[in-house]
Order: C-alpha cells, then structure tokens, then sequence
C-alpha cells in the first residue's frame, strides 16, 4: 500500500508545480522583471511588467520538456508552437499572480531563509560544505548575476510557501481517509491463464511481396537523420574574466562611486491584523468589515497587547498565530498600500486603516534596520567580482561587434576572425535537427546550422545569442543527407516483426474464442489444458502485493477493472493482451475491502498526505482563476 501512496502523491501535485513554481536558473530574473529601458513587455499583472526574456526563458523550458516527454528525438518542428507559447505565457502570468498573492497574504522569505537553502544546493558545495567561489562561477556559466539568481530563488521558496499553506489547510476527513485505505488495501481472488504467442509463430510464414510492401509502407521507420558537424568561434564575458587584471586603485575608485549601492538595504519589521474584505463586498460587508476595523484600531492606540489583538480578530492564517508578525520586509515585498505606510511609519507607531485588494490592515511597526553604507573591507570581494563582470562585459561588446564584423566581411572563412580576434577555432560531434550534445544542444545553435545560408550556400552564420553576454558564430563543417538503411539490411528485421503481428492476431483470436466458453461456464482447467496451457490459482491479490507469485502487470491490472461476481454469478471473466505478445483470461472470484482500522499509522498518514494533495490542486487551481479575476492582468500576445 504504501508504495501507491509513494508513486500517486507524486503525481497529483505535478501540475501545481509545473504551473507556479518559479525554477532557480528558469523562469524569472529580478531585472527582467522590473527594468523600464523600453524592452518589450509581453504581459502585466497589476504594476508588474513581464518582459520578453522572462517569456523566451518558460518558452524554452516548455519546449525542452515536451521534447522530453516525446523521447528526445522528436523534431521541435513537429511541435505546435502556438501552443507552447500560450502555455508558457500562462505559467509565467500564473508565477506572477502566485508571486503576489504569498506577498498580499503576509509570506516573504527572510534573507537568512534564501542563504540556508542556497548553501543546500548540492551543485554549491565542495567538499560538501558550500563554496563562495563555485557558486559565483555557476551562475556566470548560466549567464545569470547573484541577485538575479537569489531573486529567482526568493520567488521559488515564496510559491513553496503558498502551495504548503494550502497543502495545511485541507484537511481529509477519516471517512474519507477510511474509504481510501479500504479500497487501496482491497484484495481479490483470482484464477488466470496464458497464451503463449510464441506458440503460434512456428506456423507463420512471410511472402517477399509483404516484406516489400511493409518497408515501403513504413520507410521513414529506417530512416538514418540528417546531420552535421560545425566548426565555430565562442565569445563570452565568463571567459574574458580571468584577463582582467584587477587593482586596489580601481576598487577604491568603485566603492566611492558605488559603495552607497551596497548599502544594507532598509528593513522594516511589521505585524499587522488583517480584516478581510474583498473588492467586490456588497455595501453593508463593507461598513461591518470597516466597522470592526475601526474598533480594533481604537483599541490598539488604547494601548492594548497588538498580538493579541491579532492572535484573536487577524483573518490571516500565515501570522495571526505569530501575533501578527511579519518579520523584516524591504521595499519590493509587500503590496504597495502596504509597503507605502509601513516605510512611513517611526517605530512602535499603529497605523490608520490600509485597504489592498485582500482587505484592511491595522500595522503595527515593530523595528527597522539597514540603510548604512557596508565598510570597503567587507565589499572587497563583491567590488572585485563586480569590477571583472563590468570590464568583461565592456571587452565582450567590444569583441562581439568586431566578431560580427569580421566574419560578415570575410563569410567563407573563420580564419581571419579567429587571428584578429585570438579566438580558438572549435568543432562539434556530429548532430541532428532535433537532437544534439555539446554547444548543439541549444536549439538556436541547430537552427542556425541548418538554415540555407549555412548549410547549402556554405557562408557563415550570423552571430548567435546564447545569453546577453554569450554568442558563436558558426559555420558548415560536414553534412550527411537523410539515406535510408536498404531492405536487405532490415529483411530480417522485417521478417521478424510480421510474424510477430501475425502470431498475436491469431493468439489474441484464440483468446477471444476461449474467453467465449468461460463466460458460458466451461471448465477453465480444461479449457487451459486443450490451450496448451495451465489454469492458475494465485488466491487473494493486492494491486501491488502478488502473494508472492509473480503474475503479469496486466493481469493483475485486468483482474481490478473486472466487476465484483453479481448475486447468483460465481465469477466474472476478462481478457488482456499482453505487453510482450500473448493473451491471459482473467476469472475474478471474490472482493475482500481491507479492514481501515487494521492500517499502520504511517498507511492513514500517507493516506491523508495524498487526499490533502489531491484536493489542495483542485483548490489551488481556483484560486489561482480567482486571482486572476481580481488582478488587473494585461497580455500582448502579439509581441511574442
């Protein structure tokens, strides 16, 4: 029992993680978010624009993962790709409403929070403690900053934060959990036989006009792909770092002109009591809810206990049982109502009533810290990470258009480029349309290896963007056209293959036939015996446990479809293919519903953990449509 528990309570909580959680080097990065230098916004939830790169980064995400789900081998041609950029458009609305849905509910991520579990992620340590340096590499190879990554990070924890929350709150009730450990612990009395297709193949022949007509008919099954190898130039700031020669002069001359941006961000430490109350309320749900706030309010500035006041009237669940507290937020976090009288407030102030779109809050401002300038000292390594980033780059874009350049002037050759530039020339393993390794496993890399110019004029490529600091320039180096294994290569193959077919048919005719005589009440053991085969008797079976006996998926699979024997019928009769080739007839006797009150403790557990999953994605979806119903949400489909 406790591995069905184990496999489903995987399972039904797949989507709410495909849809809200926000992946660390995935979905989002702070500035793509919140930069206004005239990029392109392709959706806005409230005040919250969605830029393009956040959209082209759940894009390639989707497609990876459809990809994935097909095989690999799939072409992303064959794709629909309207389709998938409807899908990642949603998920990355739906990370956003999720993202400020936790905020407006009072859940934040506090930075020791973030720290702990970055220095769990396993990919960060050496030595199995967490490594400065490694960290700091990684995200440079992904393209990402710091903030940018901590900033993703912050908006994953946050989305977990939401999903538990909702995971706490429904709860299953013991019918509900008794009704499910019946019936995950039920047994049943079954007979089954076999019939062995193998049996039947030593009668089967194959004319050549059929293996003939099958390889015609099925070609593209011997197909060997198209493929190609490049070779190609590489141009990345990561990889300029380790030139940049960094000295005390230029890190004092960077902390007097920027030192004040690393500063300790401002922190405010609130608690708040929170009367819901939503936009749509009828007049009189108003004037109780504004009511009761106001009544609350006096009695704070009366100087009654605040948390007790919020443990006993707050209608947030997340701090009502924490006194109210919020802990420290800093700008950015909290709705802006919320954000704008809090930073306003001197500390021990009560605030007047603040309305957001989850209803009226009373704060309480509890402490405030930050705001000071960090001594040069404690920036020196981030001034020097910072410094190499900022030359890097500015040597990268002055290299990049020289490379674009170079190879434009010069398309039948990397030679030249490469000599001016001191770039290596490199070459990748033979890839496919669809699949590659090594720097062909991006899909722009691909793309531009088998476009015209490329591939059938034999130019170079125009330069392609990996990530803002990150390009190639590629051109052919071999190509093999689609060819197709001949006929003699696969006879045999083929050969094999329609006996096979032809064998099942006639196995699975046999079966039929024999399932025929069952219904009607005939002996199974001697209808087994003239089958060449033999009736077997395993007795009780659970869906998982075989008693010991090692019975075929299928059977067992058909044995709980088949109804429980009506009154008056002593057996009910099935039939199944089977998976490697065969058919077993499958007779039910008797349904045996475990005893609930017989389950361990860790049985009713999980038993309670997978019907709270269950119903926590059914509530989880709504309220992320009722979320979206209260937002103001914007999309431009037509800009992606």
């Amino acid at each position: 029992m406790m591995n069905f528990f184990r496999e489903h309570a995987k399972g039904v909580i797949t989507w709410i993680i495909l849809v809200i959680i926000v992946i660390a080097f995935g979905l989002v990065g702070v500035n793509a978010y919140i930069d206004g230098d005239g990029k392109t916004i392709v959706a806005t939830v409230e005040d919250v624009d969605i830029q393009l790169p956040v959209f082209q980064r759940a894009y390639q995400q989707e497609r990876a993962y459809r990809q994935q789900l097909l095989g690999g081998r799939v072409d992303p041609a064959l794709m629909n790709e309207e389709t998938l950029k409807r899908e990642a458009l949603r998920r990355v609305i739906d990370s956003e409403v999720v993202t400020q849905s936790a905020r407006e509910a009072g859940m934040r991520i506090g930075d020791a929070q973030l720290a702990d579990q970055i220095r769990m992620i396993r990919q960060f340590q050496r030595d199995g403690r967490f490594d400065q340096a490694t960290y700091s590499q990684l995200l440079r190879n992904q393209g990402l900053s710091e903030a940018e990554f901590e900033d993703s990070m912050r908006r994953d924890l946050l989305a977990s934060q939401w999903v538990s929350g909702l995971i706490d709150t429904e709860l299953a009730t013991p019918a509900e959990t008794a009704s499910l450990l019946a019936l995950r612990g039920q047994q049943r009395r079954i007979g089954y036989m076999t019939l062995d297709r193998a049996a039947y193949l030593k009668d089967v022949s194959v004319a050549e006009e059929e293996i003939g007509k099958y390889y015609d008919g099925h070609r593209e099954q011997y197909a060997i792909p198209e493929k190609m190898t490049i070779e190609y130039l590489e141009l990345s700031a990561a990889e300029l770092q380790s030139a940049i020669e960094v000295t005390d002069e230029a890190l004092q001359q960077m902390y007097q002109e920027h030192g004040s941006d690393q500063s300790v961000p401002e922190e405010r430490r609130a608690s708040h009591i929170l009367i819901q109350l939503d936009d749509k309320a009828d007049a009189a749900s108003k004037a109780k809810a504004e009511g009761k706030a106001k009544d609350i309010l006096a009695r704070a500035r009366k100087g009654e206990d605040f948390a007790a006041l919020a443990r006993k009237y707050s209608d947030d669940p997340g701090s009502a049982s924490r006194g109210g507290d919020l802990d420290y937020f800093a700008r950015g976090v909290m709705a802006k109502p919320f954000e704008e009288a809090a930073f306003a407030m001197k500390k021990g102030a009560v605030s007047d009533i603040v309305r957001t779109s989850f209803g009226l809050h009373i704060i309480k401002l509890t402490d405030v810290r930050g705001g000071q300038t960090r001594p040069f000292a404690e920036l020196r390594d981030t001034l020097t990470r910072q410094y190499r980033d900022q030359k890097a780059e500015e040597r990268f874009f002055e290299l990049a258009d020289r490379l674009t350049d170079l190879t434009y002037e010069h398309p039948d050759t990397l030679d030249v480029a490469a000599q001016e530039l001191g770039l290596k020339i490199k070459t990748s393993d033979w890839f496919e349309r669809g699949l590659g390794t090594g720097i062909a496993q991006d899909d722009r890399v691909r793309q531009a290896a088998f476009a015209p110019e490329v591939l059938e004029s034999g130019h170079n490529s125009e330069a392609v963007t990996l990530t803002d600091t990150h390009v190639i320039v590629l051109r052919k180096r071999e190509h093999q056209p689609v060819s197709y294994r001949p006929v003699e290569a696969v006879k045999a193959q083929i050969i094999e293959l329609l006996r096979a077919e032809a064998a099942q048919q006639r196995v699975v005719k046999e079966g039929e036939a024999v399932l025929a005589r069952l219904i009607r009440g005939e002996d199974p053991v001697a209808l087994a015996k003239q089958a060449h085969g033999a009736w077997k008797t395993p007795g009780m079976v659970g869906r998982q446990s075989q008693g010991g006996a090692i019975i075929p998926a299928e059977v067992l699979q058909q044995a709980f479809r088949l109804p429980q024997p009506a009154a008056g019928q002593a057996a009910s009769n099935g039939g199944v293919a089977l998976a490697g080739g065969g058919y077993a007839l499958v007779t039910l006797y008797e349904v045996k519903d475990s005893d609930p009150a017989a389950a361990s403790d860790q049985d009713r557990k999980m038993a309670q953990e997978l019907l709270m999953r269950q119903r926590s994605g059914q509530v989880g979806a709504a309220l992320i449509e009722n979320m979206k119903g209260r937002l103001d949400i914007r999309e431009h489909a037509d800009r992606i």
